[in-house]
């Protein structure tokens, strides 16, 4: 995935009311559902919303992400939150990653593939059922399709008169039955899919 896209997404962000509320609350359903058992790769990390958090709990975390900014950003934060012994930073992308087959005991790809095109996507789940150890745990979060946010936002750039909204950068809401098939074409068996939020996805698969 371009480093362009975060870039964009990292822009956005900065200021939002929605944000900084949303992002607390998510951090905390998203985290209980992972022990701190075996080797994790938050793969799309950013600056650590979640790899902190897992952190915390106790779990060895690598953490991937395309931009560097942003893992040097996540750096900061480990060694300001004491858990730099939990971390391990890696510079990568989620389509060609240079981790070892079966490396992993649980990857978490959290609000990751809906800025991939459809063969990023492809790519990225590839590359996670290779580096993921066989019974391991597969954890994606996704903006829901019938999120009302994302379509208030939408309305909201289209009626603003933006000229811009083709220079936008992929960003794909799921429903839960096309995020089941997906993942599930490519070697994963469902083991949790809801709406946990009115707003989001979350689908844990094991690799078969």
């Amino acid at each position: 995935m371009p480093e362009l896209h975060y870039d964009f997404y990292l822009k956005a962000r900065k200021g939002n009311i929605f944000e900084r509320i949303y992002h607390p609350l998510n951090v905390k359903l998203l985290t209980k559902h992972i022990t701190n058992k075996g080797k994790i790769l938050d793969l799309g990390c950013g600056s650590g919303l979640f790899t902190i958090p897992l952190a915390k709990k106790g779990c060895n975390v690598v953490a991937c992400d395309i931009t560097e900014e942003s893992l040097k950003q996540l750096k900061r934060y480990a060694k300001k939150e004491d858990v730099e012994d939990k971390i391990t930073i890696v510079h990568g992308d989620a389509t060609k990653l240079k981790f070892r087959n079966n490396e992993f005991d649980k990857i978490t790809m959290f609000f990751i593939l809906e800025h991939l095109n459809k063969n990023e996507r492809i790519k990225a789940l590839k590359e996670v059922r290779r580096i993921l150890k066989p019974g391991g745990l597969l954890y994606i979060a996704v903006p829901w399709f019938y999120n009302p946010v994302w379509h208030l936002l939408f309305l909201r750039k289209i009626f603003s008169g933006r000229k811009d909204l083709d220079e936008e950068p992929v960003h794909k809401p799921f429903k839960p039955s096309q995020l089941n098939a997906l993942v599930s074409g490519y070697g994963f068996k469902k083991e949790y899919l809801k709406v946990y939020n009115l707003i989001d996805v979350l689908g844990i698969f094991r690799k078969i």
